[in-house]
């Protein structure tokens, strides 16, 4: 996930064009407030530091899939002693996948993951083999152990 970046881009005479809540006066229609043109954000494809905690394993109850992230599954007596105190699901590889970065996990097809963190961007966070890394969540599907 990146940073958002908030630059103005407007020049004085399209300033005049948009309007405050402050400066609207009482009984105009809403019609005449306005949202920042696009491109007025830019996104910088850097990651962001990581979320909150829980037992030493990384769970971002902020972002928009916190309902999702709060269902969180706790280790089972099968699972193996590297696998997280609480994870969200267990997942398993379906393609290779060879880290772009030093925060990345590199694995081959049918590796079982432990999901800790879903990332709006389709990056997932999750511990596979002890280590703690990120990798796309396409490359996975979930693990059906029945």
């Amino acid at each position: 996930m990146g940073q958002l970046n908030i630059s103005s881009q407007a020049t004085p005479s399209t300033q005049s064009q948009h309007q405050t809540l402050n400066d609207k006066t009482a009984g105009e229609p809403d019609e005449h407030l306005t949202i920042p043109p696009p491109g007025a954000f830019r996104y910088d494809n850097e990651r962001e530091p990581q979320g909150n905690q829980i037992k030493g394993q990384e769970v971002n109850f902020g972002d928009s899939l916190a309902m999702q992230n709060s269902r969180l599954i706790p280790r089972q007596p099968t699972d193996p002693v590297w696998a997280p105190d609480f994870y969200i699901e267990k997942v398993i590889t379906m393609y290779e996948y060879v880290r772009d970065k030093d925060d990345e996990l590199t694995f081959v097809e049918n590796q079982i993951i432990y999901v800790i963190k879903k990332n709006d961007d389709g990056w997932w966070e999750g511990i596979m083999n002890g280590k703690t890394g990120l990798f796309p969540g396409n490359y996975v599907e979930p693990f059906d152990t029945e």
